[in-house]
């Protein structure tokens, strides 16, 4: 498979139609009718349909464009339309290169993710990264879906063949309050806190920490639900249930009203008080303030699912091959790559799997971002960072992805953690 990277907009929507015949016309109507309704619902629902389906409602969006004629050859898209349009041009030309047997995995896949919560993003991780290889020269042809290897991705250049696996992690992977059910308990609490704002005419602040996990099961929920609005209808402070304690505390004890605070000032502060880990939301204005604060006593830990999710990536992978591990954050801009502490937590992560399991076959982790879009970033092409494995087995002159941290800087967060690397070389 080899198509052509074009990125004028006016010709990437032409790929729409053939893209929406693949999801199925009715099935894709009914989905951005579903999606545009339940993100007029609330800001919250607004959120998550931002957060999880921007794909589909970009392309829906520059469809629209397409068939008013209103944008010209010079028409620049936004960075999201821009990425959803790659995204749909990169399904259409791979459906082309399948086999019968490819085209109706790829079909049902596309309208399995039209179905599904999380949307697009595994499937994208995946068009991605075959359009980076592709930019590079590789021919890459899709195993998985061919139905005739393991790998997600196989790739080819210059008579040498590699391997790349890809997995695509869930925002909530290890948390104990998930982004979706906070925002789902947002929209069906503000209606309280708004009465709450309206009666008290001063400034709160009500916290809610959790035993354990925010519940997903309904009855459960809903005993936090009523709770919740009790404590905002009436005069008590505190509230305690199975799982749960809620507090009531006036906004001034842990903030002062003036000189006010930008949202990113004020959130940086409230997870100083409450804890990294902690979600807020509310109504905010200078009039009044009722903000509620969701935290757990127990903290995070995303490292065992992103560890688990390596290891099941290098067994998918030949060992007989140079493969690459390709991860994607689903709750994270492409700017947060080169946050220092993001690059060491993945670093150690992809250090465990390379000197504490055997997995010398694998020649790096490669991780991206699915979540929010960096203007910046984009425009240096595919943000990224790779990771490299010391101890693979195989010698590669060229690497097929440019991005990462230099061998010496993973060198030194690598030896910084004791593992027993040598020389730092791939030998």
């Amino acid at each position: 498979m080899n198509y052509r990277l074009l990125n004028e907009p006016w010709i990437l929507r032409g790929y729409i139609p053939e893209f929406i015949d693949l999801a199925g016309c009715r099935l894709w109507d009914k989905r951005i009718s579903e999606l545009r309704k339940f993100g007029l619902r609330s800001p919250y629902c607004e959120r998550i349909v931002s957060d999880y389906h921007w794909v589909e409602l970009a392309l829906a969006d520059e469809l629209v464009i397409r068939d008013e004629k209103r944008a010209g050859r010079s028409n620049v898209s936004s960075p999201i339309s821009s990425r959803a349009l790659r995204f749909c041009r990169a399904i259409v030309e791979t459906h082309r290169s399948l086999s019968d047997f490819g085209r109706k995995s790829l079909q049902g896949r596309i309208r399995d993710a039209l179905q599904s919560r999380v949307g697009f993003s595994s499937l994208y991780q995946e068009m991605d990264m075959a359009g980076q290889l592709i930019s590079r020269g590789y021919d890459v042809t899709m195993p998985d879906l061919d139905g005739s290897g393991n790998a997600d991705l196989s790739f080819t250049k210059d008579l040498l063949g590699y391997e790349l696996e890809c997995k695509s992690l869930s925002a909530d992977a290890g948390r104990k309050i998930h982004r979706r059910g906070f925002y789902e308990f947002m929209d069906a609490i503000s209606p309280e806190l708004d009465f709450r704002g309206r009666v008290s005419g001063g400034s709160e602040i009500i916290v809610v920490t959790l035993d354990d996990r925010l519940p997903t099961d309904s009855s459960e929920r809903a005993k936090l639900h009523e709770a919740t609005k009790q404590i905002c209808r009436c005069d008590q402070r505190t509230i305690s249930g199975d799982g749960f304690t809620i507090a009531r505390e006036s906004y001034s004890k842990f903030f002062c009203d003036f000189p006010a605070m930008s949202e990113q000032q004020f959130y940086e502060g409230v997870k100083n008080i409450f804890g990294q880990h902690c979600h807020v939301a509310g109504n905010h204005s200078d009039l009044s303030r009722c903000i509620l604060v969701m935290r757990s006593s127990k903290p995070d830990d995303h490292s065992k699912p992103q560890l688990e999710a390596m290891k099941a990536a290098a067994k998918q992978l030949s060992p007989l091959l140079p493969g690459f591990i390709a991860l994607q954050y689903n709750d994270i801009s492409s700017a947060d790559l080169t946050l220092p502490h993001l690059q060491r937590r993945a670093s150690l992560l992809a250090g465990y799997l390379f000197f504490e399991t055997r997995a010398d076959h694998v020649v790096g982790v490669h991780i991206s971002a699915f979540g929010a879009i960096s203007v910046e970033a984009d425009r240096k092409g595919y943000p990224g960072i790779l990771i490299l494995n010391p101890n693979c087995r195989f010698y590669l002159a060229d690497l097929p992805f440019s991005e990462g941290l230099s061998n010496k800087e993973s060198e030194r967060i690598l030896t910084s953690a004791q593992f027993p690397i040598s020389d730092g070389k791939q030998s």
